[in-house]
Protein backbone atom coordinates (compact mmCIF):
# COMPACT_ATOMS: atom_id res chain seq x y z
CA UNK A 1 0.00 0.00 0.00
CA UNK A 2 1.21 3.54 -0.75
CA UNK A 3 1.70 6.35 1.70
CA UNK A 4 -0.40 9.08 1.47
CA UNK A 5 0.98 12.42 1.00
CA UNK A 6 -0.07 16.28 0.87
CA UNK A 7 1.89 19.22 -0.35
CA UNK A 8 3.22 19.67 3.21
CA UNK A 9 5.06 16.63 3.74
CA UNK A 10 5.58 14.95 -0.18
CA UNK A 11 9.19 13.83 -0.83
CA UNK A 12 11.05 13.13 -4.26
CA UNK A 13 12.19 9.93 -2.22
CA UNK A 14 8.69 8.44 -1.81
CA UNK A 15 8.00 6.36 -4.52
CA UNK A 16 4.37 5.69 -5.23
CA UNK A 17 2.17 7.76 -3.02
CA UNK A 18 -1.51 9.13 -3.15
CA UNK A 19 -2.35 12.51 -3.26
CA UNK A 20 -5.72 14.06 -2.57
CA UNK A 21 -7.28 17.30 -3.48
CA UNK A 22 -9.19 19.95 -5.51
CA UNK A 23 -7.90 20.21 -9.42
CA UNK A 24 -7.23 24.05 -9.15
CA UNK A 25 -6.00 24.38 -12.84
CA UNK A 26 -5.40 22.06 -16.16
CA UNK A 27 -2.68 23.29 -18.80
CA UNK A 28 -2.28 20.55 -21.88
CA UNK A 29 0.05 21.13 -23.91
CA UNK A 30 -0.64 18.39 -26.43
CA UNK A 31 2.04 15.86 -25.95
CA UNK A 32 1.78 16.57 -21.72
CA UNK A 33 -0.63 18.26 -19.05
CA UNK A 34 -0.01 19.79 -16.08
CA UNK A 35 -2.40 19.78 -13.11
CA UNK A 36 -2.21 21.58 -9.89
CA UNK A 37 -3.95 19.66 -7.14
CA UNK A 38 -4.70 21.65 -4.25
CA UNK A 39 -4.84 20.66 -0.79
CA UNK A 40 -5.80 22.52 2.51
CA UNK A 41 -1.26 22.87 2.29
CA UNK A 42 -0.56 23.91 -0.99
CA UNK A 43 -0.64 22.81 -4.62
CA UNK A 44 1.20 19.71 -6.14
CA UNK A 45 1.81 19.59 -9.75
CA UNK A 46 0.49 16.51 -11.51
CA UNK A 47 2.35 15.94 -14.73
CA UNK A 48 1.15 13.69 -17.57
CA UNK A 49 3.28 12.92 -20.35
CA UNK A 50 1.08 11.26 -22.91
CA UNK A 51 3.62 8.95 -24.17
CA UNK A 52 4.73 7.66 -20.65
CA UNK A 53 0.96 6.90 -19.46
CA UNK A 54 -2.07 4.66 -20.48
CA UNK A 55 -4.11 6.51 -22.89
CA UNK A 56 -7.12 5.87 -21.54
CA UNK A 57 -5.64 7.51 -17.66
CA UNK A 58 -4.51 10.54 -19.82
CA UNK A 59 -7.57 11.00 -21.50
CA UNK A 60 -9.49 10.98 -18.76
CA UNK A 61 -7.51 13.01 -16.02
CA UNK A 62 -7.30 15.74 -19.12
CA UNK A 63 -11.15 16.33 -18.69
CA UNK A 64 -11.51 17.08 -15.32
CA UNK A 65 -13.07 20.23 -14.66
CA UNK A 66 -11.78 22.71 -11.93
CA UNK A 67 -12.95 22.13 -8.60
CA UNK A 68 -13.22 18.51 -9.05
CA UNK A 69 -11.66 16.64 -6.14
CA UNK A 70 -9.36 13.90 -7.24
CA UNK A 71 -7.21 10.80 -5.40
CA UNK A 72 -4.61 9.92 -7.25
CA UNK A 73 -2.22 7.11 -6.86
CA UNK A 74 1.21 8.13 -8.50
CA UNK A 75 5.21 8.43 -8.48
CA UNK A 76 7.13 11.22 -6.77
CA UNK A 77 10.20 12.86 -9.26
CA UNK A 78 12.10 15.10 -8.13
CA UNK A 79 11.70 18.25 -10.39
CA UNK A 80 13.17 21.72 -10.37
CA UNK A 81 10.56 23.27 -12.23
CA UNK A 82 8.10 22.81 -9.36
CA UNK A 83 8.00 25.27 -6.51
CA UNK A 84 7.84 22.14 -3.93
CA UNK A 85 10.94 20.56 -6.33
CA UNK A 86 8.74 17.24 -6.67
CA UNK A 87 5.91 16.24 -9.05
CA UNK A 88 3.39 13.16 -9.28
CA UNK A 89 3.00 11.62 -12.61
CA UNK A 90 -0.25 9.72 -12.34
CA UNK A 91 -1.10 5.74 -12.49
CA UNK A 92 -4.71 6.33 -11.51
CA UNK A 93 -7.04 8.23 -9.70
CA UNK A 94 -10.20 8.51 -8.78
CA UNK A 95 -13.30 11.27 -9.12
Amino acid sequence: MCEIRNSSNIKADDGVVTVKGWVQDIRNLGGISFIALRDRYGVIQLTLPKKKIDPELFGSITKLSRESVISVVGEVKESNQTELGVEVIPQSFVL
